[in-house]
């Protein structure tokens, strides 16, 4: 052996590191496969053939299920849906789920707790899936799990279920018969409400957006407002 020399020390390879072409095609991918599996759409088209009926559109909001809310004139909107060719699209806050995490003050008040919360609103969405055009995201109520444990509620509430979820804001694109109608449909719309006109909001929303939807159907406020 020869003096002097040192050991030979093999390493294992340096790892390459990819390309910023490579690293941006990977996040594309992960980008699309998220879409793929994404529940929420920023807009859907139901088709209606009406068959010389009527057909009407009531939108429900903000019924917070589980709240202390009126449940006999809950009960009076849905038997006047079931029993009427009446159809609806839900704008938010369907269960008041508050959380210990969220607002405990605010559960500490409802009548039970969020789990049958949400058991009374999978039975909903299951009698009224027929009736039910669209649902809306965007209410807080609706998200908290989401937005602690970031578990979506709503994709294991409609997991059997045909019924379409929007992006607040959505675009529902309603063909009756031979005639489309845009529907923008929020939960709530921010910074242009008015106390002294309910509808001000969604106008504005339309005009500052350029948008041409032929009508609006948004929520929040606890209070009815129409306007043509």
């Amino acid at each position: 052996m020869e003096k002097n020399r040192p050991p030979i020390v093999k390493k294992p390879p340096q790892l390459r590191l990819p390309s910023l072409s490579e690293q941006l095609s990977s996040l594309h991918q992960l980008v699309e496969a998220t879409r793929q599996k994404e529940l929420w759409r920023d807009e859907v088209e139901i088709k209606v053939q009406t068959r010389g009926l009527p057909f009407m559109l009531m939108g429900l909001s903000d019924l917070h299920i589980g709240g202390s809310i009126d449940y006999q004139a809950l009960q009076r909107y849905l038997t006047f849906i079931k029993t009427n060719l009446v159809y609806t699209v839900l704008v938010g806050d369907l269960a008041d789920n508050f959380s210990p995490t969220s607002h405990p003050d605010g559960m500490m008040k409802d009548l039970v707790n969020p789990s049958d919360q949400w058991v009374v609103a999978r039975a909903f969405l299951k009698v009224y899936e027929d009736k039910i055009l669209a649902v809306v995201s965007g209410g807080q109520h609706d998200f908290w799990q989401e937005d602690k444990s970031g578990i979506d509620i709503y994709r294991w509430l409609t997991e059997d279920l045909n019924i379409p979820f929007l992006e607040a804001g959505g675009l529902l694109r309603l063909k009756i018969d031979d005639v489309e109608f845009k529907v923008r449909l929020w939960h709530k719309i921010a910074r242009l409400n008015s106390q002294f006109n309910l509808t001000h909001a969604g106008f504005q929303a339309l005009r500052l957006s350029g948008d041409d939807a032929d009508l609006v159907i948004s929520g929040d406020k606890h209070l009815g407002g129409l306007a043509v």
